[in-house]
């Protein structure tokens, strides 16, 4: 190799290096060219501004949610049994009344024969002993009469008859007289024994009656009663005057009797108030019975009907009926099974009246309230459909990292075809003002409670109150003027 040969290649590395570092320096030039006209552009979009203006600031919180039926029925059998029929399927549309499901109803409704035979029984008892009452009452109301006036009832009164004139004295010794096991001596001694009781003397006009009457020819009385009626007072004036005391109902009181024997008129009516004062008359009702068997019929007649109301209510729980229109969702059984009664047979659903269950975080769920706007978006449509807040759970629930609150929506107007279970995107309007001022929300910094600054065009920070804060806009109530220039992002 010759040296002109070395020197020319040197010549040509050293031109090339020169030309890589030129254009190493031309790119270092572009690209500082290129970052700052960026920062230019950069610092120009920061500049940005707009005016305050006037309009509507609205505030919504969003989720998602689930359609299901406003109102779920769980339908089960009254009574155990045998499934007998099925009417109806899962997913079978219904009208209120349609029966859906049937158990054998043979003993149930042997029950209610049995009870209503049972109640018409109890319904005789009560009758007759309605029917005894009356006459036990009839018949006690005749006697107190008679024992007032001294004389027989004639259609509920007593009979008026006139009293006969003292006829003369009779001999005074009579024969002697045994009156349940009493005897009674001679008339002069004026004792008569009744029953275990003694009376007095007979010119006293004086007699003890305890349950007998003794001396001369003693009445008895038609009128049933517990016992004997005594007569004393009368008795012993039958062995004083010889006379005698006539039976209720033949026409002649026991006064007119005692003066026809021969006493004195006077002496006759003291001891015919004697005999009153001594007669016993049965009680009204059930005398010495110690219970009241009307009382006991009507008591066995109330259980009877409950008794019937009961097996009626059995025998219309064999049979499942519709209490709503709406879809079935669940049947619990085939024909054949034995089911107790009380156990879910079949699960409803009203879907002609549907609703929206969404859960929202606790820092959305504070500002939610029964009653406010919202929208609804299927899953497999964008139209939006109106809703209302309907509930709120008062309480919440957690997984552990977030606690939730449940929501329930309602729509305006129901879409045709929903399901249940379809999902959704949940909106609702939890504030709104309309017609005040208001700026952009990105142009609002370092908000604590109704403070906030912005930044005016040309640079200065300013402080304003503000108002409600929405998604897009913030209202603005102090501070800041209609038109004027705010930074909209910095």
């Amino acid at each position: 190799m010759s040296k002109v040969t070395g020197r020319s290649r040197a010549n040509g590395r050293i031109r090339w290096i020169g030309a890589g570092i030129v254009l190493v320096g031309a790119v270092a030039a572009g690209v500082t060219l290129a970052v700052a006209r960026d920062d230019e552009a950069a610092t120009t979009a920061r500049l940005v501004t707009v005016a305050a203006d006037r309009g509507a600031v609205t505030l919504d919180v969003a989720t998602t949610g689930t359609v299901e039926p406003a109102t779920t029925r769980s339908l089960s059998f009254a009574v155990a049994g045998t499934v007998e029929s099925i009417a109806v399927r899962a997913g079978n549309r219904v009208a209120e009344g349609d029966e859906l499901a049937r158990l054998d109803d043979v003993d149930a409704a042997e029950d209610v024969s049995d009870a209503q035979t049972k109640l018409a029984e109890a319904q005789a008892r009560l009758t007759e002993a309605r029917e005894s009452a009356a006459m036990a009452t009839a018949s006690a109301t005749v006697c107190a009469v008679e024992t007032r006036t001294g004389g027989p009832v004639v259609a509920g009164r007593a009979a008026a008859e006139p009293m006969p004139a003292p006829k003369a004295a009779v001999p005074t010794t009579v024969a002697p007289a045994q009156a349940g096991g009493a005897q009674v001596g001679r008339a002069q001694a004026g004792r008569a024994q009744a029953g275990g009781a003694q009376a007095g003397r007979a010119q006293a006009g004086r007699a003890q009656a305890g349950g007998a009457a003794a001396g001369g020819a003693v009445a008895e009385s038609p009128q049933p009663a517990e016992g004997a009626r005594a007569v004393a007072g009368a008795a012993a004036a039958a062995a004083l005057y010889g006379g005698r005391i006539a039976q209720a109902g033949d026409g002649i009181g026991p006064i007119a009797d005692v003066a026809e024997a021969g006493a004195p008129m006077a002496q006759a009516e003291e001891l015919q108030a004697a005999a009153t004062a001594a007669t016993v008359c049965a009680t009204q009702g059930y005398p010495g019975s110690g219970n009241d068997q009307v009382l006991t019929a009507e008591q066995a007649v109330n259980n009877a009907e409950l008794s019937l109301v009961k097996a009626r209510e059995a025998l219309d729980g064999t049979v499942i009926k519709a209490p709503i229109a709406g879809t079935v969702l669940t049947v619990g059984g085939s024909v054949g099974d034995q089911v107790k009664g009380g156990s879910t047979f079949v699960g409803l659903a009203d879907t002609y009246d549907m609703q929206v269950s969404a859960e929202f975080p606790e820092a959305d769920a504070g500002s939610l309230a029964k009653g406010q706007a919202g929208t609804v978006t299927l899953a497999d449509s964008d139209a939006s459909y109106e809703a209302k807040v309907v509930q709120v759970d008062p309480v919440g629930t957690s997984d552990g990292t977030l606690v939730r609150y449940g929501v329930l929506l309602a729509f305006t107007a129901a879409p045709e075809g929903l399901l249940v279970g379809q999902s959704a995107q949940v909106r609702v309007r939890t504030g709104e003002v309309a017609e005040v001022l208001r700026v952009p929300s990105t142009s609002v910094h370092d908000i604590a409670g109704e403070s906030g600054t912005v930044r005016i065009a040309g640079g200065a920070d300013r402080t304003v109150t503000v108002g409600l804060r929405g998604d897009q806009y913030t209202e603005i109530t102090d501070g800041l003027a209609e038109g004027e220039q705010v930074v909209r992002s910095w």
